[in-house]
């Protein structure tokens, strides 16, 4: 064989040993962009069930504070009264 064949086999090769490290690499891209969706998706249901506690503690906030205010007047800061009538 001439050199230059030998030259044409080795570059070949080298083609196709590119090709299927281009190969492996979209493999590796379409493992990673799969993982981010379920990531994302995961991190959307989180923001829902942070917005969710948030509005619940915003809509409950304010009667809980009237009850403990309540609790507070019948038994005194933290039950200060209470320790009086057990002495």
């Amino acid at each position: 064989m001439s050199d230059q064949t030998n030259e044409l086999i080795d570059i070949k090769l080298l083609i196709c040993e590119l090709i299927e490290k281009v190969n492996t690499l979209q493999q590796d891209v379409n493992i990673i962009k799969s993982s981010l969706q379920r990531i994302d998706t995961n991190c959307e249901r989180m923001d829902g069930h942070i917005s969710f506690v948030e509005n619940t503690y915003d809509t409950l906030k304010y009667p809980i504070q009237i009850f403990k205010n309540k609790i507070e007047q019948v038994f005194g800061k933290n039950g200060q009264e209470e320790q009086k009538m057990i002495k």
